[in-house]
């Protein structure tokens, strides 16, 4: 940000009868705009900056919000794909508890067998 003040107050020096003074205040109203970090043609025009800067952050904006929307689709198709590891899973643990149940039920059924035979 420039400070506005103190560049309208340097450049009011520049109508001052004394060269060393016109010297400093454009000097100093010269390194008032360079910290800034613009240039003399953003100040003086600052609806043309103006207008840039607004058209770069309007792109990066839609730009922005075409990634959330990726991150979005990408969101919902990992959900998606957690609810069917999820039920996958569920179903490999039913099948395994069966497969256990069925074999305990077959031992017993020796064990039975093998106990009535003795």
């Amino acid at each position: 940000m420039i400070d506005r003040e103190r560049l309208i107050k340097l450049l009011g020096l520049l109508g001052s009868d004394h060269n060393g003074e016109i010297a400093a205040a454009g000097r100093m109203a010269d390194a008032l705009i360079r910290d800034a970090g613009v240039t003399w043609a953003d100040v003086i025009a600052p609806e043309t900056v103006q207008r840039e800067l607004i058209d770069a952050l309007r792109a990066e904006y839609e730009e922005l919000q075409e990634k959330v929307h990726r991150l979005s689709v990408q969101k919902n198709e990992l959900s998606q794909a957690t609810v069917v590891t999820f039920y996958q899973r569920r179903r490999r643990v039913k099948r395994f508890a069966a497969l256990i149940i069925a074999l305990l039920i077959a031992f017993v059924g020796f064990w039975l067998a093998f106990e009535l035979i003795e």
